[in-house]
């Protein structure tokens, strides 16, 4: 009976650690959509999807009134980079990068929507997916699942 408890708790680890770098292996991505209502006015929404369509977490912007480049720093003390959103209510972030390079063509691509009253639409998006974090998490579930089922032959 100790030894199956033993196999249970110790897959268990494995297990759960295999879906902590599933997670974060799998393809995300962050997209900022803007639509021009009236001449003056611009809402956005913010939503971050998982696999390409599932949707996880959605944010509204209204009435979008200023567009920068935002700086700040990261648990490294370095600098992160991203493109502020100022609206009516709150703020968006998007895009964070070490690389300023990586930022200036969504940010000029964003100002230009902005100040172009003809453009009716943007679209910003960010996608991220490291494909050995995934099948190594699902190699660790694998092997947990194992140790979880494990039967001794007596």
């Amino acid at each position: 009976m100790k030894q199956r408890l033993c196999s249970v708790v110790f897959g268990g680890v494995f297990l759960l650690i295999g879906l902590v770098f599933l997670w974060a292996g799998i393809p995300h991505t962050n997209l900022v959509t803007c639509n021009r209502i009236a001449l003056n006015q611009v809402d956005c929404q913010q939503q971050e999807k998982i696999l390409w369509w599932i949707p996880i977490k959605t944010v509204s912007l209204k009435n979008l009134q200023a567009i920068s480049l935002g700086k700040g720093t990261n648990y490294y003390d370095s600098i992160v980079y991203f493109i502020s959103l100022k609206g009516e209510e709150n703020n968006l972030m998007f895009g964070n990068s070490l690389n300023l390079e990586d930022i200036q063509g969504d940010l000029l691509k964003a100002q230009q929507f902005f100040q172009d009253s003809k453009k009716i639409s943007l679209t910003l998006a960010r996608y991220k997916a490291e494909y050995f974090v995934a099948v190594l998490g699902f190699l660790l579930i694998i092997l947990g699942f194992q140790i979880m089922t494990w039967k001794s032959i007596n």
